[in-house]
């Protein structure tokens, strides 16, 4: 008979391989594009990553150890891949740069406190105008000021805030949208880039739906600072 992933236990135990049946056991919600939790349908748990180095998988909340990485961007499409790699971080490259959109002659700007929003603002020479990012790939954007990296706060709503947590919520990549501009995005969801909050009020970031037409998510790197055409009072 065919073998199908199941689940014959209740949390923290590992799901199974077994034969096939129409019971909820053998049904699963998953992400019909990007990445996400794999949902049971029998108790409402998720694929956990329960130990990183050895690769445990367990039945568990849906949290940010149950994000699986989008099956059609990884090197074999058969497989189901968790972004949570210490091993793979711990490997990447980074470097110092200004994180700069053109459009608006504004540099992404870390919030002053943790917690609080980053913002696209002036370019200067401090810690918080300057990011420590990956070289390429995935990986943590953190700035000097306060040792703080941005982070996923709220996946409904798209919230971006400055913690000094490094988990799978504080993890960004570059996406090349054209030559040397790219948008910025979380891998937990693959459908939303960095962008004005709204623009009407303040220049504070959120993650929105992507959109290649908005001038907000597109953004380049500089290793030296940008020259401004025009000066805005930092809030």
């Amino acid at each position: 008979m065919i073998k199908m992933l199941g689940l014959c236990a209740a949390r923290g135990s590992a799901p199974t391989i077994s034969d096939c049946d129409d019971s909820n056991r053998y049904k699963w919600k998953v992400p019909v594009s990007g990445d996400g939790f794999y949902k049971s349908l029998n108790k409402n748990l998720c694929l956990n990553v329960n130990n990183i180095n050895r690769g445990n998988i367990i039945m568990g909340d849906c949290n940010n150890e149950a994000v699986i990485m989008d099956i059609e961007n990884s090197n074999n499409g058969d497989n189901i891949i968790s972004p949570l790699d210490e091993a793979s971080l711990s490997n990447v490259k980074y470097q110092t740069v200004w994180i700069y959109n053109k459009e608006y002659n504004l540099c992404l700007l870390s919030g002053s406190s943790e917690s609080y929003r980053p913002l696209m603002y002036n370019c200067d020479d401090s810690d918080r105008s300057k990011w420590t990012i990956p070289s390429s790939g995935a990986g943590y954007f953190k700035t000097d000021y306060n040792k703080m990296n941005l982070y996923y706060g709220d996946v409904g709503r798209g919230t971006v805030v400055m913690k000094e947590k490094t988990n799978n919520y504080a993890i960004f990549k570059k996406v090349t949208i054209s030559g040397n501009t790219f948008s910025i995005k979380s891998p937990i969801d693959g459908n939303r880039c960095l962008g004005f909050l709204d623009y009407s009020k303040d220049t504070k970031l959120n993650l929105n739906k992507c959109d290649k037409t908005k001038n907000d998510q597109q953004w380049e790197i500089r290793t030296s600072k940008p020259v401004l055409k025009y000066i805005l009072n930092r809030v």
